[in-house]
């Protein structure tokens, strides 16, 4: 099986940040379905095309009737959730249904042919794409590389490594020939091809060890959301009481010492006060939100009811830096307030 790299460090320096979405090459999303109860039911249609609008965007909807077998209600989410320029060509789609209920998940892929009827996308906007391209065929390249000589014991020559980084300087190049426009966007052709090379030798390292692409790339998943009063004061919400939100696997911790910096991350079914902080564990699996003002009107987060969502704009990783960004969601909330003295 060839594994692409993803090369999220990258992408967001080629375009706006309102218009680029992610482009389906460079996804790796390792699925996980729990087996202790029945999950939803992924359904993507066998095949589809999208058409970009006038602005060169076009949504990547690819649900053909996902369902839950216990009649509970489903949320999908899409990846990459819409197209841009960037996405010209066939693309891959990942549909991914989380039960709203119990947060069992399924998912399914799909390939969409995206074109640009309108004329919607620039020279640069090729150039891009095209560089992209160029970049995910020099990562496939190495891995295939990395991945016969891992079932020997070897190291890929040195010959071999220099007719990868060939075929991708040349690809490079003439999509940057075939184009009226430049495209560098800042990142060097050097640049680029030095991310390429330590991502995929970090995952030669991962497969020398027995772990292989599904440990190196695992996009983090929530697995616990709980309540709790560290003082014991009193059984009803208020300043000073914690919430803990729980990653099966470390993270790369973004930024989560404000509330304005917990609202980039998270997006919860009730606020969690009118002010709040945040901490993550040493080994990054484990952040901790402290209640600093408390909402002084409901609704405050309900115990057995309501659930975070991860935003994918946040770029939450795992440690590694090598995953896809999770948009995991959340079990309902559990624990309690406290209890009366």
């Amino acid at each position: 099986m060839v594994v692409t790299v993803i090369l999220s460090r990258f992408l967001s320096r080629y375009a706006s940040s309102t218009s680029f979405v992610l482009a389906a090459p460079f996804l790796f999303l390792l699925s996980t379905t729990c087996a202790d109860a029945a999950p939803p039911v992924a359904v993507c249609a066998s095949s589809s095309t999208a058409e970009l609008d006038a602005s060169g965007s076009a949504p990547a909807d690819v649900d053909d009737g996902t369902f839950d077998p216990d009649g509970n209600p489903v949320t999908v989410v899409h990846t990459p959730a819409a197209f841009s320029c960037v996405n010209l060509g066939p693309q891959t789609v990942t549909l991914t249904a989380t039960d709203d209920i119990d947060a069992q998940q399924s998912s399914c892929q799909t390939e969409v042919s995206v074109s640009d009827p309108l004329g919607a996308c620039s020279a640069t906007d090729k150039c891009v794409l095209g560089k992209l391209k160029a970049a995910s065929k020099y990562a496939n390249c190495r891995l295939k590389l990395i991945q016969k000589m891992a079932k020997t014991g070897g190291e890929p020559s040195t010959q071999d490594i220099a007719k990868c980084r060939s075929k991708f300087d040349g690809k490079w190049r003439a999509a940057e020939g075939k184009s009226s426009a430049s495209c560098d966007g800042g990142d060097s052709l050097t640049e680029l091809g030095a991310f390429v090379d330590e991502a995929t030798d970090a995952l030669g390292r991962s497969i020398a060890k027995g772990e292989g692409a599904a440990e190196l790339c695992a996009t983090p998943k929530l697995v616990a959301f709980v309540a709790s009063d560290p003082d014991n004061t009193d059984a009803v919400y208020g300043a000073d009481d914690l919430f803990t939100l729980t990653f099966d696997l470390p993270t790369n911790t973004p930024a989560v010492g404000t509330a304005a910096e917990i609202d980039v991350l998270l997006s919860c079914d009730a606020s969690f006060g009118d002010d709040y902080a945040g901490a993550w564990s040493a080994d990054g699996t484990t952040l901790e939100v402290v209640v600093v003002d408390p909402t002084d009107s409901p609704p405050f987060p309900a115990i057995g009811v309501d659930r975070c969502r991860v935003l994918a704009s946040a770029g939450l990783l795992n440690a590694s830096g090598y995953s896809c960004r999770s948009e995991s969601v959340s079990p309902p909330l559990a624990g309690d307030y406290g209890s009366s003295p």
